[in-house]
């Protein structure tokens, strides 16, 4: 292992123990106020309204990396959404 590997290494370990939530992932994690929530809230209710029914929107307790950590949180909910009896189909 080089001295670069072990510094990405590093890099990796001190991103990864930062404090972020889930429910705070779409922002930054560099950013050390989220309390702004504006654009999170207009992209959601942009979505709802143009989705509709087909809209769904999940909050998951957890840091940043939940899908690597903890991937049977995660994993429920994708199942959940993908063997939904509501199909409604793509037009691309």
């Amino acid at each position: 292992m080089t001295w670069m590997d072990l510094e990405n290494i590093r890099l990796i370990e001190r991103s990864q123990s930062q404090k972020s939530r889930a429910t705070q992932g779409f922002y930054d994690l560099r950013r050390e106020n989220d309390a702004n929530t504006e654009l999170v809230l207009f992209v959601t209710s942009s979505l709802r309204s143009t989705l509709k029914e087909r809209f769904q929107y999940v909050q998951v307790p957890g840091n940043h990396y939940v899908h690597m950590n903890q991937p049977q949180h995660m994993a429920g909910i994708i199942s959940s959404f993908l063997q939904s009896k509501e199909r409604i189909p793509a037009h691309l």
